[in-house]
């Protein structure tokens, strides 16, 4: 990365080598980082207050961390499996260690993690549909 230009973060990623649409279709590194910031921090904000409620500020914390420690030897070994394939996708690197068997399951995760985030996305709308008006949904 040293020897690469200095590349401002709203250009779209571009690896050398990489016959991947994705990466060419012009998604900034700026949208990337705003848009995985966005997913996680929303999901921390319902999710993480509720976990410690249920567990404890002691075993939340530790249980906390080993994910955490958990995800991060994850994104290691998915940036080292990248690398190593010369691909830059979840698809295309599954694609290149197990075929189309590997593509497909990838596909069909991100579809499931999709509908799973859509469904709870319209959750507390659907909860809430009794009620007069759009500002009492926000209503606990």
């Amino acid at each position: 990365m040293a020897d690469e230009p200095y590349r401002p973060l709203n250009q779209p990623l571009n690896h050398k080598g990489s016959n991947n649409t994705a990466s060419a279709g012009g998604a900034s590194l700026l949208a990337s980082i705003f848009n995985l910031s966005n997913t996680t921090l929303g999901a921390g904000i319902v999710s993480i207050p509720f976990f410690f409620s249920q567990c404890g500020v002691v075993l939340g914390a530790a249980i906390l961390i080993l994910v955490g420690g958990l995800s991060a030897l994850a994104s290691f070994l998915l940036v080292a499996s990248a690398e190593l394939s010369g691909e830059w996708s979840y698809i295309s690197v599954a694609s290149a260690a197990y075929g189309r068997t590997g593509r497909t399951t990838v596909m069909a995760a991100i579809l499931l993690l999709t509908v799973r985030s859509i469904a709870i996305a319209i959750a507390p709308a659907c909860v809430n549909k009794h009620r007069p008006t759009p500002a009492r949904a926000f209503e606990w």
